[in-house]
């Protein structure tokens, strides 16, 4: 229980140091959303950044990798292709960037992957209401309305962004 301000200046004029707060003990993770957008190519970094706390912490991980197919609808007249045979061909790409980054992770870590498509926010928001995460950790920086997107779902949530 803290001190009151006189029991502070009591201690003081009789020669005692004044009482210390105790320590913060940091926040365990026990588990841990991981972000990698396939249309940024998603900074590597992050991965081993959620790969080093889930160790330290025994944290469980979920590897949420997000793809946007209305990017891939608007290059496809200029690049004279047909959409469904782009489309296709780049779901199967994003499937082996994201088979590459779970081969990434070491094998005393848990692992859950998550390979959705639409708007990582969204995906993120859904994900967070479906399950209770510690912490998000990201390459970027989120934008205002974003943040405030997550903090409405999860207010619990620690965000790390890289």
């Amino acid at each position: 229980m803290p001190q009151s301000f006189a029991d502070q200046a009591g201690r003081e004029s009789i020669g005692l140091p004044p009482c210390e707060p105790p320590p913060k003990t940091p926040r365990v993770p026990r588990s841990i959303l991981v972000l990698l957008d396939a249309d940024r190519r998603t900074n590597p970094g992050v991965i081993s950044v959620a790969m080093t706390r889930a160790r330290l912490s025994g944290a469980h991980v979920t590897m949420l990798c997000v793809w946007r197919r209305s990017r891939l609808l608007v290059l496809a007249p200029l690049a004279n292709e047909d959409p469904d045979v782009l489309l296709r061909a780049h779901k199967r790409v994003v499937g082996e960037w994201f088979r590459a980054r779970i081969d990434e992770v070491p094998a005393n870590v848990a692992l859950r992957t998550l390979l959705r498509e639409g708007r990582a926010v969204d995906q993120i928001v859904r994900e967070l209401r479906i399950r209770h995460y510690d912490e998000l950790v990201l390459d970027r920086r989120l934008r205002r309305h974003e943040a405030a997107r997550i903090t409405r779902a999860a207010p619990e949530v620690n965000v790390i962004a890289l």
